[in-house]
């Protein structure tokens, strides 16, 4: 979720459109096209990098036969899988009603209490996907989408569902290819993710990288066009392109600010990540960063080349040799 900073838990800002995600969308579109395609889609990053968002803005980029279904799985059950199935089955029925299909033909979920009532995964494959691919038509495709998939994997993990769960999952969308998933996780569950396969194949696993400069501008102006382009490229290279903290920019352009005044208190904000993110480097790798961040504090106007960073670590007090800095 584009959370962060102090206010991670209380302010979530994945409503805010973030640029320069077109093309990433385009290839959900050509994929979901695509019904040889049986298999899912995955976009990892780390904290802040706009997963959530992603998905949630996904309708507004994509072809109206696509209907998208949000299921984030940080708000589901994930220690009953006839619980959490019957999310998927609740929430797919919610967003149908929104379009002008005849709701009858689509199958009512059975009383908890009728002990004759066929297994969730059996009544999911075999009975309600069947019908409501019948309702759509098969022009139409079915999307899920499923937000922070790698707490799904812990739980797989921690027992408290079924180990063949995604396996499960795949076999919906080999019987239903009208059927896709995209799935989101952090960075740092992309080993779990390659194992996957056949659910998801290695080349379906993209990284979502900081926006470019242009991508930065187009966002902030959206939210802020009484700003100069110079101006805003100041607080693009201030957040490196990272997408929650030029989130947290959008809220913060105030007409009776200077830039250099919303640059600190986006940093106060994203204070908390920006600690974190510290905290998960490698010594050698903070050595760096302390390296670029004070030549570049001594002259801001000056290039910083590899030769600057040797000679900081050279008459520094760091135990590190040319191949650490290489």
């Amino acid at each position: 979720m584009m959370q962060g900073g102090d206010a991670s838990d209380t302010q979530d800002l994945s409503h805010i459109p973030i640029a320069g995600r077109e093309a990433i969308y385009m290839q959900i579109q050509q994929h979901m096209m695509d019904t040889t395609a049986r298999h899912a889609l995955a976009y990892i990053g780390y904290h802040g990098a706009g997963k959530t968002a992603l998905l949630r803005q996904l309708p507004m980029y994509v072809d109206l036969a696509i209907i998208s279904v949000f299921l984030p799985l940080s708000d589901l059950v994930l220690d009953d899988e006839e619980a959490l199935l019957t999310r998927f089955v609740i929430r797919t029925t919610q967003v149908l009603s929104q379009y002008d299909y005849s709701m009858s033909r689509i199958p009512a979920l059975s009383d908890d209490e009728d002990e004759d009532a066929i297994p969730m995964r059996e009544w999911l494959r075999d009975d309600y996907l069947p019908e409501v691919m019948h309702v759509i038509r098969g022009q139409r495709r079915l999307l899920w989408l499923l937000d922070d998939f790698n707490l799904l994997l812990d739980a797989i993990e921690k027992g408290d569902m079924p180990k063949d769960f995604v396996s499960y999952l795949h076999s919906l969308m080999m019987t239903q290819p009208q059927l896709g998933i995209v799935v989101t996780a952090h960075t740092d569950d992309e080993a779990r993710l390659l194992a996957l396969e056949p659910f998801l194949k290695t080349s379906a696993i993209h990284r979502l990288q900081a926006l470019p400069l242009d991508a930065s501008i187009m966002m902030l102006k959206e939210a802020a066009p009484y700003f100069s382009e110079k101006d805003l490229t100041r607080l693009h290279q201030a957040t490196g392109g990272h997408p929650l903290w030029l989130a947290h920019a959008t809220t913060e352009l105030d007409a009776t600010s200077s830039i250099s005044e919303i640059i600190d208190r986006v940093f106060g904000l994203a204070s908390a990540d920006i600690a974190k993110t510290w905290g998960d480097l490698q010594p050698n790798e903070q050595y760096i960063l302390q390296a670029l961040a004070e030549l570049h504090y001594q002259n801001p106007l000056a290039d910083v080349t590899l030769d600057d960073v040797t000679r900081w670590v050279t008459n520094s007090d760091v135990n590190m040799d040319s191949t650490d800095i290489y």
